[in-house]
């Protein structure tokens, strides 16, 4: 791949601001929805302008060919996930006896949704 075609891409846009290699875990951890998140958040804080843009209507498709590309290439590269820690598996578990409590009170009472938050973000949400 040659260094124009990399420059244009979110992936690698993300990874520059933060300064991470391609193999990095913090990289490797993040999700297609992600990349593409902090991609245009940046961008429209950039310039405000790109808030007046229109809704791409192929951005599902896009996405998919993202995220396939990607998988692939992460493939490609022999990288792989990071084990869990026991500590994490224990927060994991921890977290979905919580989610499953809070179900099991909403069905109790009635309530049949409920909104989770992500616990491993802390306060600030996702």
């Amino acid at each position: 791949m040659w260094g124009f075609e990399l420059a244009d891409r979110m992936d690698f846009h993300v990874r520059r601001r933060y300064g991470l290699p391609p193999t990095d875990p913090r990289f490797l951890d993040m999700t297609v929805e992600d990349i593409v998140l902090d991609y245009w958040a940046h961008a429209v804080t950039d310039n405000p302008k790109l808030r007046d843009e229109h809704i791409n209507p192929d951005f599902e498709q896009e996405m998919a060919e993202l995220e396939a590309m990607l998988e692939e290439q992460i493939a490609a590269s022999g990288a792989k996930a990071p084990e869990p820690t026991a500590d994490q598996i224990a927060k994991a578990e921890q977290h979905e006896a919580q989610v499953a409590a809070v179900h099991a009170a909403n069905e109790a009472d009635g309530d049949a949704w409920e909104t989770v938050a992500d616990s491993r973000w802390g306060d600030a949400g996702r």
